[in-house]
C-alpha cells in the first residue's frame, strides 16, 4: 500500500508540479507587491503629514514676521515741543507819532538830502523824547556818526537786534550792559544830519537774523 501511495504522489507531482510551483511564485509575487504597496502608502502618508507640518511652521514664521513691532517707549521723547510764548515787544517812545514809515517795496523821498532812497526803518517823534529798549537784551555797541547821530544797538533773544539812531550825546548805556524792556537808553534829537529836517526824532530799525524787518510786524504802533 505504501508503494502505491508513493507512486500516486509522484505521479501527482509530475502531473501538477509545474502548476504548483507557478502558483507558489504567483503567491510570493503577490505578497511582495502587497508589502511594497503598503510601505509606499505609509511613506506617502508620512510625506503628506510632514508637508502639512512644514506649511504650519512657515505660516507661524510669517505670523511672527508680520506681527506689528512693539511701540518704543522712547517715541514719547520725539513729541514736538510746545511752542514757546511769543515775544512781547515794548515801544521805543511813549505816544510816538510816525513821521515816515518802513517800506521795502518803493523808494521814499528824503527832504534833507533831496533824494529818493530805501527806507528800512521808522522815523518817529513824541513830546517825550526819551528812548527805551523794546526788549530785554545786551548792548552791542554805542557809536556816533555824523549822518545818523548817536546810535545804540541791542541784541535780544531769537536773533533780534534793535537799533536806535539820531540820539544826542546823553546816552545812558554802554557796550556790554544788560538792559530790560523799558530801560531808558538815550534821548531822540536832530543830530542825524541825513534827516535833520524832521527835527528831534528817533530812527528805529529792527533786525532778525541780520536782516532788516518791518517793526510794524512786531511792535504795537497802531496809534501812529
Amino acid at each position: 500500500m505504501e508503494a502505491k501511495k508513493s507512486s500516486k504522489f509522484m505521479d501527482f507531482i509530475r502531473k501538477f508540479g509545474v502548476y504548483i510551483v507557478a502558483g507558489m511564485l504567483i503567491i510570493v509575487i503577490g505578497v511582495t507587491l502587497a508589502v511594497v504597496y503598503t510601505n509606499n502608502a505609509g511613506e506617502s502618508v508620512v510625506d503628506v503629514d510632514n508637508k502639512k507640518n512644514d506649511d504650519k511652521e512657515q505660516d507661524n514664521t510669517s505670523q511672527v514676521e508680520e506681527k506689528e513691532p512693539e511701540k518704543d517707549n522712547n517715541d514719547n521723547n520725539n513729541e514736538e515741543p510746545v511752542d514757546a510764548e511769543p515775544i512781547s515787544f515794548g515801544l521805543p517812545m511813549n505816544n510816538a507819532i510816525i513821521i515816515k514809515d518802513y517800506t521795502d517795496n518803493k523808494l521814499e523821498y528824503n527832504p534833507t538830502l533831496d533824494r529818493w532812497e530805501a527806507h528800512y526803518y521808522i522815523d518817529m517823534t513824541a513830546d517825550d523824547l526819551n528812548v527805551y529798549s523794546v526788549l530785554d537784551g545786551k548792548v552791542l555797541s554805542v557809536d556816533y556818526d555824523y549822518l545818523t547821530g548817536y546810535v545804540i544797538k541791542v541784541q535780544h533773544s531769537d536773533d533780534f537786534v534793535s537799533c536806535y539812531a539820531s540820539l544826542n550825546d546823553k546816552v545812558y548805556v554802554k557796550a556790554g550792559d544788560n538792559v530790560k524792556k523799558g530801560d531808558k537808553l538815550g534821548i531822540a534829537s536832530s543830530m542825524a544830519s541825513s534827516s535833520s529836517k524832521y527835527g528831534d526824532h528817533l530812527e528805529f530799525t529792527l533786525l532778525k537774523n541780520d536782516k532788516k524787518v518791518d517793526p510794524n510786524n512786531y511792535l504795537n504802533l497802531q496809534n501812529k
